[in-house]
């Protein structure tokens, strides 16, 4: 065959001469339909579909849409489960991606075992699958697999706060009506409510109630 172009492939259908595969370059394979190149295999092995600009050796699959959104669906029967694997050179599976279409939740798998699920309800699982759902709403975030010491750490520079913060709209003092904050410039310990400071623990382990002094 010779060469050919994205627009005159080199093997093409006789009622759709723009059609087919051409190679666009040394040890390169190319399709393209409709006269645009979609598919390029270069000559390290790496798959681009719909651009031809790499990521490095090490991205195998590059997958784009510069002009729109970009899907890439992975889709199983209903009572199955779609699947994206990372494995090693053994073919272990040791992270995945998984999402159980019988159950409606995905999973998040590290060193061969599920570490993070998302439920039908959206609750957010972390080492744990068991939701608790009955507590008031309470259990959009679960930590824990109730066999051992769990946490949540809130990481901050030295001289910055970390917190929770309780809200009921998105802006204003609506956005933090209650906070549990931490304040690692002053080291102190402060409780909000209606927006406002009520309560402090100091550097000296003083507490206080409607004062910052």
């Amino acid at each position: 065959l010779e060469d050919g172009s994205a627009s005159t492939p080199a093997l093409a259908f006789r009622d759709d001469l723009n059609t087919g595969i051409f190679s666009g370059g040394a040890d390169e394979f190319n399709i393209a339909t409709g006269g645009t190149e979609r598919v390029v295999i270069d000559s390290s092995g790496r798959v681009q579909i719909g651009t031809t600009v790499g990521w490095g050796s090490n991205a195998r699959l590059h997958v784009s849409n510069t002009s729109s959104n970009c899907f890439v669906v992975i889709s199983a029967a209903d009572n199955g489960n779609s699947v994206l694997t990372f494995s090693d050179t053994a073919a272990t599976t040791r992270g995945a991606l998984d999402y159980d279409h019988d159950g409606d939740f995905l999973g998040i798998t590290t060193a061969g075992s599920e570490r993070v699920r998302i439920d039908s309800s959206g609750n957010v699982l972390i080492n744990t699958t068991q939701a608790f759902n009955s507590l008031n709403g309470r259990g959009n975030l679960v930590v824990g697999s109730g066999s051992g010491n769990e946490g949540i750490t809130i990481f901050t520079g030295t001289s910055n706060t970390g917190g929770i913060t309780f809200a009921d709209g998105t802006s204003g003092d609506a956005a933090y009506r209650g906070q549990l904050e931490y304040s690692h410039s002053a080291d102190a310990m402060t409780f909000n409510t209606a927006a406002s400071e009520r309560m402090r623990i100091d550097s000296a382990g003083t507490i206080l109630f409607g004062t910052t002094s």
